[in-house]
């Protein structure tokens, strides 16, 4: 039974993955985004206590056209920001973390609007307390500029970053970043 599941498991990925491609019924677009920016944040679960000590973002995605004004989008983000007060105060690390992402975007004209999830690690400095992989979420908009291959696509995204404890808590931290994007299409 397990055999014919799998069967059928590749064989769903694979029409999927060919009506995707160049060609087929869901692909209208592919895009390639490289994105850098500052962010700032605060180590909780909102924006309390937001610490104004920026620090650099930056991460790649890939947006495949699923329809007109839908695009669903996979990648890896850096996202980073400077502690300075409360337990920080003298020490000054920076909190950050790396993600693998994956959502939607929604296009409006030259406006866009992402959302999806997050997973991977968040560290205080140097410190490996959070080295234990956690699930988060992002969302961000902004705006297209330019068109034809090449586009700008400056824009904020906010993400809340989760990550258990080695002693088995669960910490969290909020961020905002404001960058821009350089994306390469290739329509179809």
């Amino acid at each position: 039974m397990n055999l014919i599941r799998t069967k059928w498991s590749l064989a769903s990925l694979a029409l999927l993955a060919g009506e995707a491609m160049p060609g087929g019924a869901l692909a209208q677009s592919i895009e390639l985004e490289a994105r850098v920016g500052l962010g700032v944040g605060s180590e909780s679960s909102t924006l309390a206590g937001l610490e104004m000590s920026p620090a650099s973002n930056y991460g790649a995605m890939v947006l495949v056209g699923a329809a007109p004004s839908i695009h669903v989008f996979a990648g890896v983000m850096r996202i980073q920001f400077g502690c300075g007060s409360g337990y920080c105060d003298g020490i000054d690390p920076v909190i950050g973390g790396s993600y693998y992402s994956g959502g939607f975007e929604y296009r409006l004209g030259p406006w866009w609007a992402r959302g999806g999830l997050t997973y991977g690690t968040t560290e205080i400095g140097d410190d490996d307390e959070w080295a234990e992989p956690g699930m988060g979420v992002m969302a961000g908009f902004g705006r297209t500029l330019g068109s034809g291959t090449f586009r700008i696509t400056p824009g904020i995204v906010l993400s809340r970053m989760n990550s258990p404890q080695t002693s088995g808590d669960h910490r969290s931290a909020f961020a905002i970043s404001v960058g821009a994007g350089v994306s390469m299409g290739f329509g179809f």
